[in-house]
């Protein structure tokens, strides 16, 4: 993959949501079914289903990669799960690396830290 596409620490990131992603999904449907739809996504996964890489924009791989679960749970469905995967892997300071619709919904959280920092000036 192509580094300069998505900056020098994203890859990791985006590598590492990916395989949360996936490894909640075969929690729920099974091994075969999850990785199955992750092959259809652009991904690189060797014989041992053991995800390596990914190719364009990160961004991008993760849309496509929900979508394919969606073919599975439906959109609404689908996008929840992936945004209970984001709340419990991906750090608020990772958020703005994600597509709207994968940041946690109510992040009670996040809106005390911002305003807290607003009233420190930070």
């Amino acid at each position: 993959m192509d580094e300069e596409l998505d900056g020098n620490g994203d890859k990791e990131f985006y590598i590492s949501l990916i395989k949360e992603i996936v490894a909640d999904q075969s929690e729920m449907l099974g091994e075969k079914v999850a990785v199955q739809k992750a092959r259809a996504a652009p991904l690189e996964i060797d014989k041992d289903d053991e995800i390596t890489d990914y190719y364009g924009k990160g961004e991008s791989v993760l849309q496509t990669l929900v979508a394919k679960y969606e073919e599975v749970w439906g959109t609404e469905v689908a996008r929840r799960k992936v945004r209970d995967t984001v709340e419990d892997n991906v750090s608020e300071e990772k958020y703005e690396l994600l597509p709207e619709y994968m940041i946690p919904e109510g992040d009670q959280k996040g809106v005390i830290s911002r305003i807290l920092e607003q009233l420190r000036g930070t």
